[in-house]
């Protein structure tokens, strides 16, 4: 059996999330889901590619809460041991970081909320 069904069905949920509404849920579940601190867990996570899956939905919306959510969501994903990290950036470092210029802008400018 699976040990982290719930992660990996987080994951897969929001991958397939289509309305606003409904990715707004999937990114309050994964936030739930990865709000942790248990390396193993945390490893089965990237390894499902929840890193990727949430740099492809913050490259898709400009609605500022989901961007909130998104970021957050983010952070938790390069949360862990160096290794962890390491293995995080490699997979979303090159696309994950001019979105998140990109979102930095927006807030400098005043466009998104804080």
């Amino acid at each position: 059996a699976e040990k982290y069904p719930h992660s990996r069905a987080a994951i897969e949920a929001l991958k397939r999330a289509g309305s606003h509404e409904r990715r707004i849920a999937c990114i309050t579940n994964a936030c739930a889901e990865f709000d942790h601190w248990d390396d193993d867990k945390r490893k089965a996570e990237i390894s499902h590619g929840a890193a990727g899956v949430l740099s492809v939905v913050l490259s898709t919306t400009d609605d500022d809460d989901e961007i909130r959510m998104l970021c957050a969501a983010l952070e938790m994903t390069f949360r862990g041991s160096q290794i962890l990290v390491q293995t995080t950036y490699h997979e979303v470092g090159p696309t994950v970081i001019p979105l998140l210029l990109r979102v930095l802008g927006r807030a400098d400018s005043g466009w998104v909320k804080h």
